[in-house]
């Protein structure tokens, strides 16, 4: 997750600040972020060693979210401003970590409100697990909440038996090919 590179490049930042490089040495000589020489980074710097050749879109939605808390400046560029100081970089690393923690939980929600949906409208949908098909969601049971907490599903060679599987059993419901997935059986 970004917001975790981001938290390490802040403490990178606090640990130690530089400008006019992307990393400095303990003598102040310019070195690459990712070095293990590397005493003071800036905040694009701290952000390359915190990225460490991960996932490119973390480093994009960082850079992104770390460019908005600047008020759109190139992040070098603000950084290296004469009167920038340390506490400066480190309070734009905090308003980025906090709009990215927030969007983070709204696309984790929306993610979540999307499963809902496809457990509530799953009638029909054939029911596999590792073992291979257990058979078809007859009916979805529903919280008072109006949550979705059991199928109801029609199982056996002729579909006599019904079997009712709680949906913190679901591992995920694939809507494009009528499935829904269960988790492997711990223990």
């Amino acid at each position: 997750m970004s917001s975790r590179m981001m938290t390490a490049a802040r403490e990178r930042v606090v640990a130690g600040w530089c400008q006019g490089a992307v990393a400095q040495d303990k003598d102040g000589h310019a070195v690459g972020p990712g070095s293990s020489e590397a005493r003071r980074w800036s905040m694009l710097g701290a952000l390359l060693a915190s990225w460490n050749g991960g996932p490119v879109e973390e480093l994009g939605q960082a850079v992104t979210s770390l460019h908005t808390s600047t008020k759109h400046s190139p992040l070098e560029v603000w950084n290296d401003r004469p009167g920038r100081t340390q506490t400066d970089v480190v309070a734009a690393f905090e308003r980025a970590i906090e709009s990215l923690a927030r969007r983070e939980a709204e696309e984790t929600r929306a993610r979540e409100d999307l499963s809902a949906y496809w457990l509530r409208t799953c009638e029909g949908f054939r029911v596999d697990s590792k073992n291979g098909r257990l058979g078809i969601v007859e009916e979805v049971r529903l919280s008072p909440a109006k949550q979705p907490e059991a199928l109801v599903v029609r199982t056996g060679l002729f579909r006599l038996r019904l079997e009712i599987v709680p949906v913190d059993h679901v591992q995920r419901v694939i809507p494009r090919r009528k499935r829904v997935l269960l988790r492997p059986a711990t223990g």
